[in-house]
Parts: C-alpha cells; sequence; structure tokens
C-alpha cells in the first residue's frame, strides 16, 4: 500500500546501525531539525547522495562552543548537508563559523511563528474536534480555561485556582494540557483529589461524539486533560483565556505563539 506514514524511533547514531536504517528506507531525501547533526548518519547519506537539509537551525551560544573544541571534525560533517535554513542572522553566522559552506545559508526565520491554521482544510486537527461541534462536549455557553503545556508542581495550583473561580463563575470549565502526555495519570490523580470528575479527551475521541454528532455535554464537575500530542494548537480556538505553562515552575515560560495567533488573553 502506500501514502501511508511511518513513525520510527530515531537510530542510534552508529555506523552499522545507520547503514541498515538508510539501507531498509531508501530516502530521498533527509531533513533534519534544530540542531540534529548526527555524524554517522550525515555520512552515510552524503555516501548515498541522498540531500540532506537543515531546517529551523538553530546553533546556541553553548552549543557552538562545545562544537568549536571540535571544529576540524565538525567542519568536515557540515560539508556533507545540501543546505542550511537558520532561525536568525546569530545562528546562521555561528553555523559559519563552524565551517557551513556560505552559498548553502539561507536565514529563513523560525518555523513556530510560519504556523497556520486553516479552519476548513481537511487535513487540520481541527476534524478532531470540528469548531462548530464544541457544543457537544464542552456546551455553548461554557467558558474555557486552557492550562497549556504544563509542568509537574503547576497543575495542583491550577486545579486551586479553578475551584477558588467556580464559586463566582459556575458555567467556567478547565482544560489540562500537560507539556508531557506521559503524566497524564498523575494529571488525573490530582483532578480527583480536587473534587472534581477527570475526562480525558482521548476518551471522547475514541466515542466519536464530534463525528457522529451525538450530544454528550459533561456537567461542570468535569475537568478536562489532553493527552495526546498535536491536538493543542487547533484547541486553542475554544480557550477563553489561555494559561502558559512553565511559568510557575523555574522553567521560562513555554512558547506562547500558538494561543496569540488565535488571538486569546494568555497569562
Amino acid at each position: 500500500a502506500g501514502g501511508e506514514d511511518l513513525v520510527i524511533y530515531f537510530p542510534v547514531d552508529l555506523s552499522f546501525v545507520v547503514r541498515k536504517m538508510v539501507k531498509l528506507i531508501n530516502p530521498a531525501i533527509f531533513i533534519a531539525i534544530e540542531t540534529e547533526i548526527w555524524p554517522n548518519l550525515i555520512t552515510e547519506l552524503y555516501q548515498k547522495k541522498v540531500p540532506i537539509a537543515l531546517v529551523n537551525g538553530r546553533i546556541s551560544p553553548n552549543s557552538f562552543r562545545n562544537y568549536s573544541l571540535m571544529k576540524p571534525i565538525i567542519r568536515g560533517i557540515l560539508n556533507k548537508i545540501t543546505l542550511f535554513c537558520m532561525r536568525t542572522e546569530s545562528d546562521a553566522e555561528r553555523i559559519k563559523e563552524l565551517g557551513a559552506p556560505v552559498d548553502r545559508l539561507k536565514v529563513t526565520g523560525n518555523m513556530k511563528f510560519d504556523s497556520v491554521f486553516l479552519k476548513n482544510d481537511e487535513k487540520s486537527t481541527e476534524q478532531w474536534f470540528p469548531i462548530e461541534n464544541r457544543g457537544l462536549w464542552l456546551g455553548d455557553s461554557s467558558k474555557l480555561i486552557i492550562a497549556g503545556s504544563t509542568h509537574r508542581g503547576e497543575d495542583s495550583e491550577i486545579l486551586k485556582s479553578y475551584k477558588a473561580l467556580k464559586g463566582d463563575f459556575p458555567e467556567l470549565r478547565l482544560l489540562i494540557a500537560p507539556r508531557h502526555t506521559e503524566r497524564s495519570n498523575e494529571i488525573d490523580a490530582l483532578i480527583k483529589k480536587s473534587g472534581f470528575k477527570a475526562v480525558r479527551m482521548s476518551e471522547i475521541e475514541k466515542s466519536g461524539y464530534a463525528a457522529k454528532g451525538k450530544s454528550t455535554v459533561y456537567d461542570n464537575s468535569s475537568v478536562f486533560i489532553l493527552d495526546s500530542m498535536g491536538r493543542l494548537s487547533s484547541l486553542y480556538e475554544f480557550a477563553t483565556i489561555v494559561f502558559m505553562g512553565g511559568s510557575l515552575v523555574p522553567h521560562g515560560g513555554q512558547n506562547f505563539i500558538e494561543p496569540a495567533m488565535h488571538s486569546k488573553p494568555i497569562v
């Protein structure tokens, strides 16, 4: 069959491992993201005449210092890459200093800022929960807080604040989207400990309510957990206000460009 996407673990960068992987997949092109510069894989692809592109490329000052310690080696690897699409002029300058050929360097900006949300695109993640069907699970009159990309230590504080707000705003709802979905069980337990019901978005997806048009609005005691990847950006459309995770712990806050593109108030 054709047209399927294959998701695999990235191979360990050992010669015999990457040689087997390249032979098995036989890629037409290899696209690396940000700083994924793997010497053995790049060498094998180069020997097989597979074009190699580094997109959304970045070289932090710390990475630059580390790479500079092995400049002769890294220069040889960079010369095997066909195209460098770097985030900023600074990233381009650093990778040039490390030995990237100038004629293959482009500054294309950060891909985060190129995100486009097409409501009518049949391949959009909004087909998972069509915007017009929010009433099937959330309720048309509900106000929704989305706590996006939360980290451990933030969820309990969010739930405390939410519980306090419910007294004045009974129609208020909460969706917690952890930065790492493997924490879903942990968040499930915190929600129940706070006196709410935990509803996982994957359960709603599996039941197919949005697709079938079957109404099953969850009551006000329910707190939603986004327990799968690739859904959050489109779900921001439902939010009344967004809390950006990583800001209550020593992390620095997650990127808020996605809710901002939906014109949502952000805390």
